[in-house]
């Protein structure tokens, strides 16, 4: 398969000239502590927050999640043992916890041999940091049942507190023997089970499920064997209820690298991809780790913690280190070549895989950038990276037969209760338009039916990379926000059929080719620099070739979605692109609309003051969806709003109105309108002549009563003379 960069084109960027994040004058009016925050230490240690997570609320709504790189942490004096005042700050914002320094823990040894006295048992903190996290508002589902992996065996030590011989308390986390048992659930009842289902290590505390288990559901009841009093039992018992599926279970970032299994030969490299993992997995967990748990037939990924992955945790060679004669000098970075950190072939014989989050957080801000355009070989300057991608191997539809019998419904991939945070966030610091143009996307999916279900993505460049045909992507309670350019990005082209053997290009779509689908339900996709969806088709020389022109995007949101990106054209991301210039001239179209509005006594604009967030410092657009593909659809509850291969638009182009850059302005009523200096196009070449939308009339009553407006206009290509037919989806506001 030959290898393509998805280059946001500067025709695109032109057009985009509506829409990015704002931002004000703010302050922060809470800090919130998120997860990884132990609330105890060992007296003359040093505690440890270098997994603490928090969240910064502003005083116009909005929030920022921060790791412990953003957080200043007091010292605290563990000489002694008792209750010690802990101040986190950051930007000059600060809060007091409080930190119990507790006496030395004893050895594991001591339960056993000295039979020290349990005083009482809780569930590990990663669980009750489960659980949490699920009652954040950025996750509409609470409740979900609680996965257990069957590929490898599944920890549950719990933290104990035991008294010593003295008689003073000590906390103690560490090794114990267990004494644990488990029960199938089935409706009210619950049956005792034996290896058929779990074997059950008690020395080291872990559960390992069959695959009879999978799709059942279990109470797993644990407590320490020694050091607990006959009338204690019960109290000192903890249980919680699992549903175990086909996976392997992570408790570490580095194990992220057993979903690898594309033998990937990316920029500068002639071991693959997955060598290089096999390597790296072998060399952490013993030797065959990679092949007993990992490989084509892993089903699944289940969390068990808030992850961190840095660049110890990937392969060295998947990153770049700068020279000494580069301002980066010594740093890390991806080569920037369409990479992807964790990437996954679906096959065959194994179709299907699931991330199962358990609502626990994969947070990337520690993760490099890519390559800068200064490196030789591999920079661009435009990120093409991901940290996960979902493809299905080419070797399914090798041949024209397969492609015409290929069913992408058979090929799922499934991310549900889970948050990513990215190396990445919306800002209109144009200093710092480098780093955000060589971020990370979160997502990339190919040539299946990808769900993402009840999951958070927030500061990415891109949330989701939807890369070629033949796939559906279904976006259900799913909270986006906060990405820098957008949070869908669609790459509309007939991939498959390109590589076939043969010449394919040069003819028209075969049997077999479908279109992109996105369907969006009872989401949040909020604040992004560029517009919420954007879609691009690949082109050659400006011309869409034969074998890709029945390539589009038909998108499909509910009633029940919110969705913004608010700019004037002036943000950090179109000063990236050197797009001001053209949004300017776009936000001009305003003019005349609100001037009509006034003739009607009708307030009726497409630009805003007034947000989610709350007061505009001035009138800015809600950009939805830019199109570069000419037979794009967008449906909202329901209704038909964007359509690029209406009758009328077409017209438009064919007559050569947008080759002028004239735009035709469509309203989500059924009108069409178009405005040059005041006088309407001529209205013989339309079968629904456009109106003047600075004249009054029942004609423009009738068009300014929809929900939302798109500009149609023609951008050129610099390099080939032809144009790009081009769509702008703004929200409507009167």
């Amino acid at each position: 398969m030959k290898r393509k960069l998805l280059i946001i084109s500067v025709a695109l960027l032109l057009i985009c000239a509506l829409l990015a994040s704002c931002s004000g004058d703010k302050e922060i009016e809470k800090l919130s502590l998120t997860g990884g925050m132990s609330y105890k230490c060992t007296q003359n240690q040093t505690p440890d927050f270098s997994k603490v997570t928090a969240t910064a609320t502003y005083n116009d709504g909005s929030t920022k999640d921060l790791t412990a790189a953003d957080l200043t942490f007091s010292t605290i004096d563990t000489t002694t043992v008792g209750k010690k005042q802990l101040t986190i700050t950051y930007e000059g914002f600060s809060i007091t916890v409080e930190i119990e320094v507790e006496a030395a823990t004893i050895k594991p040894s001591d339960i056993d041999e000295i039979g020290h006295k349990i005083r009482g048992t809780e569930l590990p903190d990663w669980i009750l940091d489960s659980r949490a996290q699920a009652k954040l508002d950025k996750f509409k589902i609470h409740d979900a049942a609680y996965k257990v992996g069957d590929a490898n065996p599944f920890q549950l030590r719990l933290d104990l507190i035991i008294l010593d011989q003295n008689m003073e308390m000590v906390s103690f986390a560490s090794k114990y023997t267990s004494l644990s048992t488990v029960h199938l659930i089935n409706g009210t009842t619950e049956t005792l089970v034996g290896a058929e289902y779990v074997t059950v290590d008690e020395a080291n505390n872990t559960f390992d499920f069959t695959a009879e288990a999978i799709g059942k559901t279990f109470r797993i009841s644990t407590r320490p064997y020694y050091g607990v009093a006959d009338e204690d039992v019960a109290a000192f018992t903890q249980s919680i209820v699992v549903e175990v599926v086909s996976g392997y279970n992570v408790t570490d970032a580095k194990e992220l690298n057993l979903l690898t299994n594309y033998a990937d030969t990316f920029l500068g490299h002639t071991t693959n991809q997955v060598e290089m993992v096999r390597t790296f997995i072998n060399n952490q967990y013993g030797a065959n780790y990679y092949e007993t748990y990992g490989g084509h037939y892993l089903k699944g990924l289940v969390l068990h913690r808030n992850l961190t992955p840095t660049v110890a945790d990937i392969p060295a060679d998947f990153c770049y280190t700068y020279p000494t004669n580069h301002p980066q000098a010594g740093s890390k970075a991806f080569h920037n070549g369409n990479f992807n950190v964790y990437y996954h072939q679906m096959t065959s014989t194994s179709p299907n895989f699931t991330l199962h989050g358990n609502y626990f957080q994969i947070n990337c801000r520690q993760m490099p950038d890519a390559c800068d355009a200064t490196v030789a070989e591999y920079g661009e300057d435009v990120s093409n990276d991901k940290l996960f991608a979902f493809v299905v191997d080419h070797e399914v539809f090798n041949t024209e037969q397969e492609f015409a019998t290929y069913d992408h419904s058979q090929y799922t991939a499934l991310i549900e209760n889970v948050s990513f945070f990215g190396n990445d966030a919306s800002t209109n610091d144009a200093g710092q338009n480098r780093d955000h143009m060589l971020a990370l996307a979160a997502l990339n999916t190919q040539y299946n039916t990808a769900t993402i279900k009840n999951t958070a993505i927030e500061a990415f460049n891109n949330s989701v990379i939807v890369q070629d045909d033949n796939q559906t992507v279904n976006l259900d309670k799913v909270f986006f926000n906060n990405a820098w350019q957008g949070h869908i990005y669609v790459w509309v082209n007939n991939d498959i059929q390109e590589d076939l053997p043969g010449d394919h290009g040069n003819i028209a779509p075969l049997p077999g080719h479908q279109t992109i689908k996105i369907n969006v339900t009872d989401s949040i996709l909020t604040k992004c620099g560029g517009p919420v969806f954007m879609s691009q088709i690949e082109t050659s020389n400006g011309l869409i070739e034969e074998y890709n022109k029945n390539g589009r995007v038909d998108i499909v949101v509910d009633a029940n979605t919110e969705m913004w990106a608010y700019s004037n054209g002036t943000e950090a991301w179109f000063q990236a692109f050197n797009m001001t210039g053209p949004a300017s001239s776009l936000m001009a179209l305003n003019a005349p609309i609100a001037g009509y509005g006034q003739a009607l006594s009708k307030p009726s604009y497409f630009t805003t003051t007034q947000t989610p967030e709350g007061t505009l410092d001035q009138a800015k657009a809600n950009l939805l969806f830019l199109s570069m593909s000419p037979k794009d659809t967008f449906t909202i509850d329901g209704q038909c709003v964007y359509n690029a291969s209406a009758t009328a638009v077409q017209q438009h182009f064919t007559a050569g109105f947008g080759q002028y850059g004239a735009p035709l302005l469509e309203s989500s009523a059924g009108g069409y309108a178009t405005y040059i200096e005041g006088t309407a196009l001529n209205g013989t070449a339309f079968a629904q002549p456009p109106v003047d939308i600075t004249a009054t009339g029942e004609n423009c009553n009738k068009f300014f009563s929809g929900d939302y407006l798109t500009i149609h206009v023609a951008v050129p290509d610099p390099t080939s003379g032809h144009t790009m037919q081009t769509g702008v989806l703004t929200e409507y506001f009167h």
